[in-house]
C-alpha cells in the first residue's frame, strides 16, 4: 500500500464514520418526535457505516501490524 492509497483508506474511515454520525442526529430527532419506527431504522443505518468504518480501520491497522510502512510506502 503506498502513501496515497493509506490515505484514501483514512478519508473512508472518516466519511463513514461521518455518515453514522449523521444517521444518529436524524435517528434522534425522529425519537424526539415520537417515529420511533424511523428512528430505529435510522440506527440500523448508522450501525452498518460504523461496521464498514470498522472494517477499513482493521485493515489499515492489520497491514500496519503485519509491518507494512503505510506511511512512507
Amino acid at each position: 500500500m503506498n502513501r496515497e492509497e493509506a490515505t484514501l483508506l483514512g478519508f473512508e474511515i472518516v466519511a463513514y464514520a461521518g455518515e453514522a454520525r449523521s444517521y444518529l442526529l436524524e435517528a434522534l430527532k425522529a425519537a424526539e418526535k415520537g417515529d420511533y419506527d424511523k428512528a430505529e431504522a435510522l440506527c440500523e443505518e448508522a450501525n452498518t457505516s460504523i461496521i464498514e468504518a470498522h472494517k477499513a480501520q482493521t485493515s489499515l491497522l492489520t497491514m500496519e501490524a503485519s509491518g507494512d510502512d503505510i506511511a512512507y510506502s
